[in-house]
């Protein structure tokens, strides 16, 4: 059995298998940029035109491994979740077409060994001879670039072990065939025990492929890598309707949920994935015409203000935030630029006088405060350190509580757990740490009443 070399833009049944969209906040897509992405690691690619049309060729090293700690594990247990996925594509129409399609096919090696006892060399010089040609005048330079991918094509053909059919609009629609198996045990044993498991091998599969194409010809913007994860391809429906309908769902659930929530960043990437959602509602209304019908209304003009709002909220908040905190630290420079030269010149003004008690006799307060500080520093000492750790335990307490804006509403913020778990733990280390103090000073502590007795009670 030997790979397609890819659908023909017009044999649409070829690959209707599974439907998907590669997200784009414009509706249209840049095939000139596909296989420029570093996530999640680094491709080797080459992306070139020619007179009559663009020629594509890239692989790329992709963990599918879902262990928590992959590093340990793959070691003990000898395996690896790294899988190669290499794409052979080519555009439909010459390059200036705006309406023109990418048809081509994905490439899966299930091991490290498969992809370098395999293609990879081959690969490589294919995509070297072709960036090389990119830019030549030779007037060979559009067969040497053709040559190029139908060499790498050819090695990739002999030793894959999946490969994924593959028909991608300009405006970001997908269209993928079921994948096909170079060994046919391979096939049954693979599709038998995820059927036993109660998974369909070829949509996992198929899903892989997507994500790999979608990653070097979309860039992540406005939102996290993870985030793409909420679109995965769908069954593809005679009438088109409702796996557009079920990716709508999807865009518009990521948008609420981060709606809820009060952290900025979530919010701003939910408004990101609106332009998203947007741009695929267009598309998909020029696409279906009166079929759009079927498509639920969404007010999208309205979500996009309550997300504004919810974005000036927090960042109103922060700005009060900030504020207190630069407040506190203001009172903090005073206090240690009052309190550090006081100290240093009261040490200067008992250093002459330190030597013992006789040379304190004419000054019967210096020589009670000397006696005090000699006979009970590392007292003081432990007791100002806990007393500061009370204090720094309280603040986070308070800033716990801080984190729902006002002070009026941080009583509410105790009904949430994890605040009410914080608020509580520093409360205990900061009681702790007072108690603590006290107990260790409680005898200068006594002194020190005695002290003052005798210095202002007459």
């Amino acid at each position: 059995m030997t790979a397609s070399l890819g659908p023909k833009a017009n044999d649409s049944s070829a690959v209707n298998q599974y439907a998907g969209w590669i997200p784009t906040a414009n509706g249209r897509l840049s095939f000139r940029h596909i296989g420029e992405t570093r996530h999640p690691t680094p491709s080797k690619y080459a992306n070139v035109a020619t007179a009559k049309d663009r020629y594509i060729l890239a692989y790329q090293r992709r963990d599918l491994s879902d262990s928590v700690f992959r590093t340990i594990t793959d070691r003990v247990c000898r395996r690896s979740g790294d899988f190669w996925f290499a794409l052979v594509a080519n555009s439909a129409a010459a390059p200036d077409n705006v309406d023109g399609s990418l048809s081509g096919t994905i490439f899966v090696f299930k091991s490290k060994e498969d992809w370098r006892t395999g293609p990879q060399e081959k690969v490589r010089t294919a995509i070297n001879e072709m960036n090389s040609a990119r830019l030549s005048l030779a007037s060979d330079r559009d067969r040497v670039i053709e040559e190029s991918l139908a060499y790498g094509r050819k090695a990739l053909c002999e030793s894959a072990d999946v490969w994924i059919d593959f028909i991608l609009e300009r405006n970001g629609e997908l269209r993928v065939a079921r994948p096909e198996f170079r060994d046919d045990d391979l096939a049954y044993a693979s599709r038998a025990f995820a059927s036993q498991e109660g998974h369909d091998f070829d949509k996992w599969i198929a899903d892989q492929g997507y994500f790999f194409l979608r990653d070097i010809a979309h860039q992540h913007q406005h939102h996290d890598h993870a985030v793409d994860t909420i679109l995965i391809l769908q069954r593809k429906d005679a009438a088109d309707v409702s796996w557009r309908r079920n990716l709508l769902f999807s865009l518009q659930f990521y948008i609420i949920t981060n709606r809820r929530s009060r952290d900025t960043k979530a919010l701003i990437q939910a408004k990101g994935i609106l332009a998203y959602f947007e741009a695929f509602v267009g598309i998909c209304q020029g696409q279906l015409k009166e079929r759009f019908a079927q498509i639920p209304t969404f007010e999208i003009d309205a979500l996009r203000s309550s997300l504004d709002a919810s974005i000036e909220e927090r960042t109103f908040e922060h700005s009060i935030d900030a504020h207190r905190a630069a407040n506190a630290t203001n009172f903090r420079v005073t206090v240690l630029a009052v309190v550090a030269p006081t100290l240093a010149l009261l040490g200067v003004a008992l250093q002459p006088h330190i030597g013992g008690p006789d040379n304190l006799k004419d000054f019967p307060t210096l020589n009670h405060v000397a006696r005090f500080i000699s006979n009970y520093a590392i007292e003081i000492l432990a007791f100002t350190v806990l007393l500061a750790t009370s204090s720094m335990a309280i603040q986070f307490a308070l800033a716990s509580l801080g984190k729902r804006g006002s002070y009026s509403r941080q009583l509410l913020a105790l009904g949430i757990a994890n605040e009410r778990a914080a608020f509580i733990a520093s409360l205990l280390v900061a009681a702790m740490s007072a108690g603590a103090g006290m107990y260790f000073g409680r005898a200068s502590l006594s002194e020190m009443l005695e002290l003052f007795e005798g210095l202002f009670v007459r």
